[in-house]
């Protein structure tokens, strides 16, 4: 092996532990970021057997229903005209006022917001 050639794999010896050491970093970071969106509590969960049995429809088609009402992103609300058009396909006896019932006496209190 001559001299001329030992530079060169020097050279590229530190340029493929700066490639990985950029992979690795950029992994973790990005696993962090997927980390903390995840981080949000979850909901309590819903008595879908009871609801279903008031609204006469099945518990998977009351968790479908549920599925299509589900916003898009988080902070917005659920699209509850969607639910109700979904939940009349499965029963067309469900009114407005009857799923507002239904949700209403099953759904979590919500908790209360911490004051600035």
């Amino acid at each position: 092996m001559s001299n001329r050639s030992s530079p060169l794999i020097v050279s590229s010896l530190f340029i493929s532990a700066f490639l990985i050491m950029a992979f690795i970093i950029s992994f973790i970071f990005f696993n962090h970021a997927i980390a903390a969106e995840t981080d949000a509590p979850m909901p309590p969960k819903l008595p879908l057997a009871k609801m279903s049995l008031e609204l006469d429809v099945t518990s998977d088609q009351l968790e479908m229903c549920m599925q299509e009402a589900r916003p898009v992103s988080p902070g917005n609300k659920p699209n509850k005209a969607a639910m109700l058009t979904c939940l009349q396909n499965a029963n067309p006896a469900i009114t407005k006022e009857k799923l507002q019932e239904v949700m209403k006496k099953n759904m979590p209190m919500p908790m209360d917001k911490p004051q600035p």
